[in-house]
């Protein structure tokens, strides 16, 4: 696989790290710990 076929804008990870991040803090997933 070629790599620079991912190239992914830094931008766009934030976006999705922080998006993540929001449903984490909601009860949408469950989470296997609790």
């Amino acid at each position: 696989m070629n790599m620079n076929e991912y190239s992914v804008d830094l931008e766009d990870v934030k976006k999705m790290l922080e998006l993540y991040s929001k449903l984490k803090d909601t009860d949408i997933f469950i989470s296997p710990s609790s």
